[in-house]
Formats: C-alpha cells, structure tokens, sequence
C-alpha cells in the first residue's frame, strides 16, 4: 500500500502525514546524523499539542 494510500484511509480528520524524503525505518540514526530523528520527534510534538 502506498503513501497516499495510507494518507487517503485514514479516518481521524486530524491525522496527518509527515514525508521524510531520504529516511528509512530508523531515521537514519545509525549513520551518526539525527537530522531526521529530531525532525521527527520536533514535528510529532508540536502535532501533538497543537491537536490533543
């Protein structure tokens, strides 16, 4: 199933998607960069207080 997919059958309205281009399952985080781990983690805490 792809990415849109997924997106287009989500149910809750406030769901959302974050696209990292680049990453893969782990973010990254065992190449030494975290870039995209603290990406992750900043953008699901503001989603976070922004829609609970």
């Amino acid at each position: 199933m792809g990415v849109v997919n997924i997106v287009n059958s989500a149910k809750n309205k406030k769901s959302r998607a974050l696209i990292l281009e680049g990453a893969d399952h782990t973010f990254l985080v065992f190449s030494g960069d975290l870039t995209m781990l603290h990406t992750l983690t900043g953008e699901t805490i503001t989603w976070f207080k922004k829609t609970l």
